[in-house]
């Protein structure tokens, strides 16, 4: 149930370093003993483009789906690759939360690049994977470096992707964040020499340092406040809850959009007498709000298993109705 998480600028090379490492724990896991995921934004191909970073409203629901799929895939028997620029401090704190609640291993790789090599990288992509300079720009100002002194930062492992450029490191302080008024378009004028070796399919990699954390390494420990005797709960009924529970959303998501106030939305087909309706009161609900109703739900549901599968969906939409505001 290990977690890594893998940061860097747009376009430095995080997909293709993760398919690498991925690869490697595969091949240290020939029984199959451990399940291996990428959670990426481009996980689902077709709700994503990298539009989204120049909108802040999408941009936190793909934060807030990401960060909810990684709480979903993280049990005993799994490591999660958690591929995104994961720019923001806090937000990898909430995923470091995570990862100390589920009492896992945990470790941080940074993907070091000049702006002017992601912006070299970004332009072999096709169209409609390539992000505009000016979102590209922006988030080269907004990232913020992970530090070693960081508890949710540690440990920390660094590559670096491209060939360094001495300017542009003194410019943006150790491919840090850039200073406000830095004009992107001058940096990326500054071309640095690719150095193959050190492209993101060939550059070398800490693998046996990250196998020896993420499997061998010593767990996290929750706080004393958040430890939960949890009772022993069945593998088919934690498939039952996640399978159940993401159909009802994704029914939800899909009848609300042509929903007036009032409607009673049949979220699944239920026996008769079973509440399988969630009453839709005026206002759309957002993925991100749904998923985290989800997530507190199966939270709860770990807590107190039931016998009866039957009943998951009745007491899911009984849920969402009771916190419809």
């Amino acid at each position: 149930m290990p977690l890594l998480l893998v940061t860097g600028f747009p376009s430095c090379g995080k997909s293709a370093i993760c398919e690498r490492i991925l690869a490697f724990f595969e091949d240290q896991n020939p029984g199959g003993e451990l399940q291996l995921h990428i959670v990426s934004d481009r996980n689902n191909e077709s709700d994503f483009s990298p539009l989204i970073y120049g909108d802040p409203k999408k941009e936190k629901q793909l934060r807030s789906a990401l960060r909810a799929k990684v709480q979903r895939l993280l049990h005993r028997k799994s490591l999660v690759i958690c591929d995104s620029t994961n720019h923001i401090k806090g937000y990898r704190y909430e995923l470091f939360c995570l990862a100390k609640n589920t009492q896992t291993r945990y470790a941080v790789l940074h993907c070091k690049a000049s702006p002017s090599t992601c912006k070299w990288l970004n332009e072999q992509r096709t169209d409609n994977e390539r992000y505009p300079d000016e979102i590209l720009s922006n988030l080269f100002k907004q990232f913020e470096t992970p530090d070693q002194k960081n508890r949710w930062d540690a440990p920390l492992f660094e590559v670096q992707i491209g060939r360094e450029s001495t300017e542009e490191k003194d410019e943006l302080g150790g491919f840090g964040s850039i200073a406000e008024g830095t004009n992107c378009a001058l940096l990326t004028e500054r071309t640095e020499e690719i150095d193959e070796t050190k492209m993101p399919r060939n550059i070398n990699l800490p693998f046996e340092q990250l196998h020896a954390i993420l499997i061998k390494g010593k767990e996290l420990s929750a706080n004393k406040c958040m430890k939960v005797q949890i009772p022993m709960v069945s593998s088919a009924f934690l498939v039952a809850l996640d399978q159940q529970t993401q159909h009802i959303l994704d029914r939800l998501l899909a009848l609300q959009s042509h929903a007036t106030d009032g409607d009673e939305l049949r979220v699944f087909d239920g026996e008769t007498g079973q509440r399988n309706t969630v009453t839709f009161h005026q206002r759309l609900r957002s993925l991100a709000q749904l998923s985290r109703l989800r997530q507190q739900f199966i939270a709860y549901m770990k807590t107190h298993p039931i016998d009866d599968f039957d009943r998951i969906g009745p007491l899911f939409t009984d849920y969402l109705n009771s916190n419809s505001h």
